[in-house]
């Protein structure tokens, strides 16, 4: 027996859609029955298995709960032999109970002859009508029902479920794993069960980890199109760029990927107008367009990930500041004071100037000392050039020499663009007032690059290597 038969819900209490169990148990709790319920929605949302409770709650037991599959008894011959037994009384229980799943599926003819016994239905009879497609059914047959809507389970609804069944099998199952079947489920129970089964037959043991669920159901565009776009609009670069990774590894379309990015971007701004999903569509739409023109056709996202984590951390910085001048203006009493320590200071701060004006302070930093500001160090070269710190965000500060920071760069195109006299100006005089001391910075490839060139020829290069940004020269250094 499949996990989801084995271990389908028993009881209201158990049903695992929040609000139908609410709304169910409220039925229950007026302690009358309706003579007919619709149950409408998606596949797998445990429809049948709600009637059956109600069912038995009702009182209908054993050979008096009738079900019937709407697909293969969809005539009017069929309708018509239920309308003859019908009448005929329950066997054991109080009520007799017809559960007809897929109910749109029955012609005109079956439907009119259901609509006649809905109409004037014994006093012990109650039908529950299942459907994914209740637009189908006449308005007449919905009319005579009281409908209840199952939506799509949510992620932890699902995660409930299949921990019934782990708990029941005496499985262990890691949090990752959870979680990656509760989003492939697409808001089925049933579906989850099935992965979950099919985990346990890769796995060969009673642990599941997220690489047996992943060997079931792969990497789908949807998971990932979801994992990209909540993780750049978390500012959350390393799972996006892992997200692109897998695309890739997989072999997938990456145009396909962008399109769909994009479209889920889009449908999350017209449902919610948020600042930060402006900021997404706008930065995406204009990386996407460079897309057929990147020898890297993946680089563009990955680029696009690392600008709007640099904005994230930049908007944040600014709340703080706010938050702080909010703080300072709630003690006025002390503003005197503040402002004749500020004259002061600024008096001392414009001698100082004054005395060394063009001479920088010269004090030695570690490797740790710059870490610890690069990331401050892209927000404000973002600042003054878009595409520069496009360029230094891929880089790497990876040890000292004397008093410079040596870069690894992954691409050679790259190493010479930021070698530039107007580039390495900007970048060493921004470095200069944030670590208030004179700051070189030398740049060198990657061994990794070292490497490939020494063992591709010059036309692997230009691919292995990457010697293009996919952006013209307009798009980022002329701004």
């Amino acid at each position: 027996m499949t996990f989801y038969l084995k271990y389908r819900p028993q009881t209201i209490e158990e049903l695992d859609l929040v609000k139908v169990r609410d709304r169910l148990l409220g039925i229950i709790k007026t302690g009358k029955f309706g003579h007919a319920y619709l149950f409408s929605g998606p596949r797998g949302t445990g429809k049948t298995s709600a009637a059956r409770i109600l069912a038995r709650l009702a009182g209908a037991e054993g050979t008096d709960v009738i079900e019937m599959d709407g697909a293969s008894n969809r005539g009017i011959d069929d309708v018509r032999e239920l309308r003859e037994k019908v009448g005929l009384s329950p066997l054991s229980g109080k009520r007799k109970v017809y559960i007809i799943d897929e109910v749109h599926m029955l012609t005109t003819e079956a439907f009119n002859a259901l609509l006649k016994t809905l109409e004037e239905p014994p006093e012990h009879v109650i039908f529950f009508l299942c459907t994914t497609e209740p637009q189908k059914l006449p308005k007449t047959v919905i009319s005579r029902c009281i409908e209840v809507k199952f939506d799509r389970a949510g992620n932890q609804e699902i995660i409930d479920s299949v921990k019934r069944s782990v708990k029941g099998e005496k499985l262990e199952i890691t949090k990752e794993a959870l979680e990656r079947i509760a989003k492939s489920a697409d808001g089925s129970f049933r579906e989850a069960q099935t992965i979950l089964e099919e985990a346990l037959g890769v796995a060969g043991k009673n642990k599941i980890d997220i690489l047996a669920v992943n060997s079931v159901i792969g990497s789908s565009l949807d998971i990932l199109v979801t994992e990209y776009v909540e993780a750049i609009i978390a500012g959350k670069t390393s799972i996006a760029l892992q997200a692109v990774a897998q695309l890739l590894k997989g072999g997938g379309d990456v145009m396909a990927f962008a399109k769909e990015i994009l479209e889920e971007v889009r449908r999350r701004l017209l449902k919610s107008f948020d600042s930060r999903l402006l900021l997404v569509a706008k930065v995406l739409e204009v990386k996407i367009r460079t897309l057929k023109y990147s020898v890297l056709p993946h680089l563009p996202l990955e680029i696009a990930a690392i600008e709007l984590a640099l904005d994230k951390l930049d908007s944040n910085r600014h709340s703080e500041r706010t938050e702080r001048a909010e703080e300072s203006r709630v003690a006025p009493s002390s503003r005197a004071t503040r402002q004749l320590a500020g004259s002061v200071a600024i008096s001392e701060i414009a001698t100082s100037s004054r005395r060394e004006v063009g001479t920088p302070r010269n004090d030695s930093i570690t490797l740790d000392d710059f870490l610890s500001k690069w990331p401050q160090l892209l927000t404000e070269v973002r600042k003054k050039n878009h595409g520069i710190v496009t360029l230094l965000s891929l880089c790497k500060p990876v040890e000292m020499e004397g008093s410079a920071v040596i870069v690894e760069t992954t691409y050679k195109f790259h190493m010479e663009q930021l070698k530039l006299e107007r580039f390495s100006k900007i970048i060493e005089q921004t470095a200069q007032d944030i670590y208030e001391t004179s700051v070189q910075l030398r740049y060198r490839l990657a061994a990794k690059t070292i490497d490939t060139l020494k063992n591709h020829s010059l036309d692997d290069n230009i691919v292995a290597v990457g010697e293009d940004l996919s952006l013209s020269a307009e798009e980022m250094f002329l701004s």
